[in-house]
């Protein structure tokens, strides 16, 4: 709104400012270019117009976070311990801690690649929920009696660098210790040829040993 009455030549005029609400959009691209025109009527004639562009930066700032959960060990076997062969289901949750719109984001697990994220962007302060992914124990994560895990997720906003976050988890695995020995002898051999048993006759004795916990054990001795 400019004030009305005739404008003479040489002076200036003060129009009432105005308040422009920046948009996401002006976030994304980085910048708020703006165009405005001035029309003045003259008395005979054709209109004059005059055209300024004001250019302003929009500073954003790129940050996300990744919030990685692990769900109790599952025992798949159905033996009642933890051992190799159960699993660990993880859950992804990355969220947008900026000002831009980050697009794609994506999940990096280097022990359950690939992870699944939803496609599109993710608007700040929004978050993600990305596809569970279940992990199976090794032997060396129970001989380990912990498995730690980190996951990294990535970001990638309109202008600039990628942001990144990382998240880890550490999921104590039980360990149980325990072994049998089954010890048998043989029969009484007549060394001898006496027909008889008498000093000099052998036993021969046998050895098993079985691991019946979850661990690997090293040496085993009799």
């Amino acid at each position: 709104t400019c004030p009305a009455g005739p404008l003479a030549p040489g002076t200036t005029v003060n129009c009432t400012p105005v308040v422009y609400t920046l948009t996401q959009a002006d976030f994304d691209a980085g910048v708020v270019n703006n165009t405005a025109t001035a029309s003045g009527v003259p008395p005979t004639g054709d209109p004059v117009t005059a055209q300024d562009t004001t250019s302003t930066d929009v500073p954003a700032e790129v940050a996300l976070s990744l919030n990685k959960q692990a769900g109790s060990i599952v025992d798949a076997n159905g033996n009642g311990r933890a051992d190799a062969g159960d699993t660990i289901a993880y859950t992804f949750a990355v969220t947008n801690m900026g000002t831009v719109s980050l697009n794609p984001v994506t999940v990096s697990d280097p022990m359950v690649d690939p992870v699944t994220c939803p496609a599109g962007p993710l608007s700040p302060t929004e978050t993600v929920n990305c596809t569970p992914v279940i992990y199976t124990l090794t032997q060396a994560d129970v001989d380990a009696g912990v498995v730690n895990n980190t996951a990294t997720a990535t970001g990638v906003p309109p202008i600039g660098d990628p942001a990144t976050g990382t998240s880890s988890t550490s999921t104590p695995v039980p360990q149980v210790a325990s072994v049998f020995l089954d010890k048998s002898a043989g029969s009484i051999v007549d060394a001898n040829d006496s027909g008889r048993v008498d000093a000099g006759d052998t036993i021969t004795y046998t050895f098993a040993v079985e691991n019946t916990g979850t661990v690997t054990l090293d040496p085993v001795t009799v």
